[in-house]
């Protein structure tokens, strides 16, 4: 704007004006779900401006943190009180604050934000020993905690982690039996995904609240992030694996989430065989070995499903993962280029048979030792699996072999 007309100093030529100055709000009206504001042109600097009229809601809330702050100083004492408010700042930074100031002019939205700072405070201060621990794993295993901050104050004990220490351990937190919800799963999916520092969780095991709408969100964080087989990409885990802790216990029994969850884990991740976690004790199921991307080809998560006649983890790796039923052993000095019919063929699996022949296996592919899965089943001496293999039951001769 060219003021030279208009100043009483020759040097004042030129008055700048950025973006969201020079208007001087008059004040605001509401139509309908729209905040109208009352403006006129002004070179008044101290008037306010459209930005703080809009962001007024913002600075509330931070003028409540202020407050927020004094309060924990009186209930945590001076020891632990810098590391709460670290939390509080990083957690509210990571969530509320990290909005644009019309979302506060939301009357649900600032209300939210308001209830949740609140239960923020709350949950700092119960679970502060914990927070402060100078440990990168969290153990909140039956976490009783409620309200809509939970996953807000664990973003806060991650970045003030990951700020605090640069090059420090990754971290991993056990979240068994917190009851997570499907919103929960989500922001978890989403904290893991902008913090590449938390590597691992344990969601295993009563979450089923978070229902498959939030199993589906975990899942599929983990396949975006970690290739199957690929050498060095950062192992994630939804279950519990890492470095120092490197198994996993496939219970017999599955809840539909922790199916998908558990799945999601083993399709991409390069895992071995264990021993059987039923051996000597109560627990019935398999115990597998994560194993480094250099071990991929000597896993395939779908042939080991057929094998350990898992009809439920088939089914699924079938329907929602997309896994070949046809899906071949590569070829090796100690692999017999086996199928999954192959395998329930060999074992004698009669419903693994069936299902697989109703998900379109085929019936005439031969393994390396020229051998189809119905030659298998008459060596084994299977006669049902025979039968649905449409083979004579009369054939099956003992100690016949082909190889």
């Amino acid at each position: 704007a060219d003021l030279t007309w208009l100043s009483q100093y020759p040097h004042e030529r030129e008055v700048l004006l950025p973006p969201l100055t020079g208007i001087e709000a008059m004040g605001t009206d509401v139509d309908g779900s729209l905040m109208i504001i009352h403006s006129r042109l002004s070179l008044n600097l101290a008037a306010h401006t459209l930005e703080q009229v809009l962001s007024r809601r913002r600075k509330m809330l931070l003028d409540m943190t202020s407050g927020i702050e004094l309060e924990m100083r009186d209930a945590l004492g001076e020891d632990l009180v810098k590391i709460g408010i670290r939390i509080l700042n990083k957690a509210l930074n990571y969530g509320p604050l990290s909005k644009d100031p019309d979302w506060f002019n939301d009357d649900e939205n600032f209300a939210y934000c308001m209830q949740q700072t609140l239960y923020l405070q709350h949950g700092i201060v119960t679970e502060i020993k914990r927070l402060a621990d100078d440990n990168s794993h969290l153990a909140l295993k039956g976490w009783s905690m409620t309200g809509p901050s939970r996953m807000l104050l664990i973003a806060g004990w991650v970045i003030h982690r990951a700020t605090a220490n640069p090059n420090g351990d990754a971290m991993s937190i056990d979240l068994r039996d917190a009851k997570l919800n499907p919103t929960e799963a989500v922001e978890l999916a989403d904290l893991m995904t902008a913090q590449p520092r938390l590597t691992a969780v344990d969601v295993r095991g009563g979450n089923d609240t978070m229902e498959l709408e939030g199993a589906r969100a975990l899942a599929g964080f983990i396949e975006k992030v970690c290739g199957h087989g690929v050498v060095g990409q950062v192992p994630r885990s939804l279950c519990g694996v890492t470095p120092g802790h490197s198994t996993i216990e496939v219970p017999k029994s599955l809840s539909p989430v922790d199916e998908r969850l558990i799945c999601a884990e083993l399709s991409t991740h390069v895992f071995s065989e264990g021993i059987s976690a039923g051996m000597g004790g109560k627990h019935k199921g398999t115990v597998l070995n994560r194993r480094g991307a250099a071990a991929a080809n000597e896993w395939q998560v779908f042939l080991w499903a057929a094998k350990e006649n898992r009809l439920d983890l088939v089914a699924l790796l079938l329907d929602e993962f997309h896994c070949d039923v046809n899906e071949a052993q590569p070829p090796s000095s100690s692999s017999n280029c086996f199928t999954a019919l192959h395998w329930a063929a060999t074992k004698g699996l009669e419903e693994m048979t069936t299902l697989l022949l109703k998900r379109g296996a085929k019936k005439e592919i031969r393994d390396k030792h020229n051998n189809t899965a119905l030659m298998l089943a008459e060596k084994k001496g299977h006669v049902a699996i025979v039968v649905a293999l449409g083979g004579d039951p009369k054939s099956i001769k003992k100690g016949v072999s082909e190889e």
